[in-house]
């Protein structure tokens, strides 16, 4: 406390990595820059976190997709919707990576629970290729799916058309009255994340606000997909977006949340965006086309994650790296009873 309130002559120029305000009640709050520590320490984020909870400190438990059927329920956020893609990609094989086991539950199940935990009521799932009905399984399997109100459009297992295309042909579940989130099922979001994403409203042009993960240069060891897509933003807007940008430009995390359409009656702007780009060419429109015709007419807002906790499980190598956080917060990557994601 006498660090954080006190002068500090031998480190003027060094971040702010401990900030502490005294709330109303009086009590000390405190806020730890951890991608900053991490940075200073030369570690992963995840490392730093990994060796907090091997010394006991209840830093983060792993994954909970557990929701007790007599938990209270959250406060509701201002979006009340989410679109979860469960697609295929036209040459994938094997399991659909949203079905990833972690802690013994799919991805897309934790992130289902994490969803309702933020205060959101409502999921559409597009489920879509290879797999589709294995999803849908999961999706009403899911311990979440009792709390949550939970509808899949299943497109078939034939699908191949890809993200673009299978929000598109679900358009009339995708769009609707209110602004809605959009996300993949492969990843996993804090509640928190999800709740501010969700509670800030899309102010002045913005047709939609994508979370990006400006600590890019930590995910590179996990081998990221050749597709990872980032984007440079500057002044809280999108300037470009693309999977061909330098390897510490900041990465989409595939968090969105979208504007409806006006009045809840017309097509809301990603879907527009997404028509568009099919329009330019014979193949099918793609998320990032759309996200990037946005950019190019500045209506894409970018909102940091601030060192707020989120995994994917898009490939093998960043499947394994979320696995063991898991595992070193839980035994046998089991989350302890009554613990919180």
């Amino acid at each position: 406390p006498n660090f954080a309130a006190g002068p500090r002559p031998h480190c003027t120029d060094a971040p702010q990595l401990i900030a502490m305000a005294p709330p109303p009640s009086g009590a000390r709050v405190w806020s730890i820059d951890i991608p900053g520590i991490a940075s200073l320490l030369r570690v992963s984020p995840t490392e730093l976190l990994e060796t907090f909870a091997r010394e006991g400190d209840p830093v983060f438990a792993a994954p909970r997709a557990d929701v007790s059927a007599t938990e209270a329920a959250p406060a509701a956020s201002r979006v009340r919707r989410a679109v979860v893609t469960a697609v295929a990609t036209p040459s994938g094989a094997g399991a659909p990576r949203d079905l990833t086991l972690l802690a013994g539950q799919p991805a897309i199940a934790h992130l289902l629970a994490q969803l309702w935990q933020a205060g959101i009521p409502e999921a559409v799932v597009v489920a879509a290729g290879t797999g589709a009905g294995a999803v849908e399984s999961a999706v009403h399997a899911a311990p979440a799916s009792s709390r949550i109100k939970v509808h899949v459009v299943n497109l078939g297992e034939d699908y191949a058309q890809g993200v673009g295309q299978a929000l598109l042909d679900a358009a009339p579940h995708v769009g609707g009255a209110g602004d809605f989130l959009l996300c993949p099922g492969y990843c996993v979001y804090a509640a928190d994340l999800v709740r501010g994403l969700a509670d800030a409203p899309l102010a002045g042009k913005a047709a939609a606000c994508a979370l990006l993960e400006a600590e890019a240069h930590y995910y590179a060891a996990a081998q990221l997909p050749a597709s990872a897509v980032r984007a440079t933003a500057r002044g809280g807007w999108v300037q470009r977006v693309g999977d061909g940008l330098a390897a510490d430009t900041p990465l989409v995390t595939g968090l969105f949340v979208c504007k409806a359409g006006a009045n809840g009656a017309a097509e809301p702007p990603l879907l527009k965006a997404l028509r568009e780009d099919a329009a330019k060419t014979s193949a099918p429109p793609t998320l990032t086309g759309a996200l990037a015709r946005l950019a190019r007419s500045r209506t894409l807002a970018a909102r940091g994650s601030a060192g707020g906790l989120w995994c994917s499980v898009e490939t093998d190598a960043l499947a394994q790296v979320t696995r063991e956080a898991v595992a070193a917060v839980g035994a046998d990557g089991e989350a302890p009873a009554g613990s919180a994601a």
